[in-house]
């Protein structure tokens, strides 16, 4: 009875997300990073701005495109800061979303590189992410695909996300939970929404901004494997083979 009494009277933003079904995502580190987000009070055309741009920093811009007027489209700018122990952590700098056609979406994304010291551009190229490879083909710097298991480079713009590495992105976000610095309470709302239903992943709510968090780390990583991905582990993702 606690527990449900939690679930539909929540007092804060950790409590809120008690549902059926335990969280993919670790719960303990999900509730640190909640404990440190605050609203930002710096927005640039909608780009909400927790760190704004550093002199030779490097910075990721990621795109989960959205279908216009019917789901959202989200924006990431992510960097990484490296501790004195060698350590990197994935920043969240800022963060777009709303229903945007593809052409506003891809304008937004170029304003965002070119105030992030350039920063490269990614996306999801298929589905909805067709028509932003279209507009972004000609852009640079912009992510061409690569094999995650020989990490060699195709001529194709844009992260492909399929059946066979969605796991690989799961299991990126779970190396860099406990160092990631986010103050964005809506990525953390969408990292809880991810629930393990038996062995399968189910996903209980929104996912924009959390698929454009993933595929930050997937295309903007610091310390790339060697020898690439070497294999599936963890649970299916509801409806894969």
């Amino acid at each position: 009875m606690v527990l449900l009494f939690d679930q539909e009277f929540p007092e804060d933003d950790s409590s809120c997300f008690i549902s059926t079904g335990d969280m993919r995502f670790d719960k303990q580190a999900m509730d640190m990073i909640s404990d440190t987000c605050y609203p930002t009070d710096i927005s640039l055309n909608n780009l909400l701005v927790w760190y704004p741009p550093e002199e030779g920093k490097t910075y990721v811009i990621s795109i989960d495109p959205g279908q216009a007027k019917i789901t959202q489209s989200a924006i990431v700018v992510v960097t990484f800061d490296l501790d004195d122990a060698g350590n990197y952590h994935p920043k969240l700098c800022a963060r777009d979303a709303g229903l945007y056609s593809p052409a506003v979406t891809w304008d937004k994304a170029v304003r965002a590189s070119q105030y992030y010291n350039r920063g490269m551009i990614a996306w999801e190229a298929n589905s909805h992410g067709l028509a932003i490879t279209e507009l972004g083909k000609n852009y640079r710097p912009i992510y061409f695909n690569k094999d995650i298991i020989s990490g060699r480079t195709s001529l194709d713009p844009g992260w492909m996300t399929t059946s066979k590495n969605k796991d690989y992105m799961l299991q990126a976000v779970d190396r860099y939970l406990h160092d990631t610095i986010c103050h964005d309470i809506e990525l953390v709302r969408q990292m809880r929404n991810h629930k393990l239903i038996g062995d399968k992943v189910e996903i209980v709510g929104a996912n924009d901004i959390f698929m454009a968090w993933c595929i930050a780390l997937m295309t903007f990583d610091p310390r790339p494997k060697k020898y690439g991905y070497t294999g599936r582990s963890g649970p299916r993702w509801k409806g894969d083979a």
